[in-house]
């Protein structure tokens, strides 16, 4: 027999997201990471968010300064690409140190042509807060800069300075379907 299958895009859902985890590389590994803060020299800097590397857990590479729940935009974590790319997914890895759990927070990147930054993308998880891997997947956004921000710790254990092990950037999947012909062998019923 010949049989010929159409193989879709499998969407996964996180959440309320109906966003499909793209199959692109993590692009945070190509941006330059800044913070906010004072702090920001060796294993605290923010160069290890994006370094490919995830961390053990219990490790310290966090760099917000007294970062308090309701922080506004006054603290931040960015990265910046030497030219524009396009995102819709971050995932956090949290350091599982002090139960320092982010409970939200905002997406924002830059506008060229205003020369401003857009808030693209606000979310809140939902308790009870313990998850130490969060993907946050949005509609995608196009810019040589976006930005962490708004950050709402969650009101249990340390409510400053969340721990990131590492936090990846990835585009969504929009690529249409492939169709794929292939023979199989004949199937025998006994």
């Amino acid at each position: 027999f010949l049989f010929s299958a159409t193989v879709c895009t499998v969407a996964l859902f996180f959440g309320s997201n109906a966003y499909s985890q793209s199959p692109t590389p993590n692009i945070a590994t190509s941006a330059v990471c800044t913070h906010m803060g004072p702090s920001g020299v060796g294993v605290y800097g923010p160069d290890n968010y994006n370094d490919g590397f995830i961390a053990a857990p219990g490790s310290l590479p966090w760099g917000w300064t007294s970062l308090n729940s309701n922080s506004g935009t006054s603290r931040w974590i960015q990265f910046e690409w030497t030219t524009p790319q396009t995102f819709g997914e971050f995932t956090f890895y949290y350091a599982e140190l002090n139960n320092r759990y982010m409970r939200g927070a905002s997406i924002h990147y830059w506008d060229n042509a205003t020369s401003s930054w857009v808030n693209h993308y606000t979310w809140l998880n939902p308790a009870p807060y313990t998850n130490w891997i969060v993907v946050v997947a949005f509609p995608p956004a196009t810019s040589n800069r976006v930005r962490i921000t708004s950050v709402q710790m969650a009101p249990v254990g340390q409510t400053s300075n969340p721990n990131f092990r590492e936090i990846e950037i990835r585009n969504i999947c929009t690529d249409p379907p492939t169709k794929v012909a292939f023979s199989a062998p004949p199937i025998t019923v006994l």
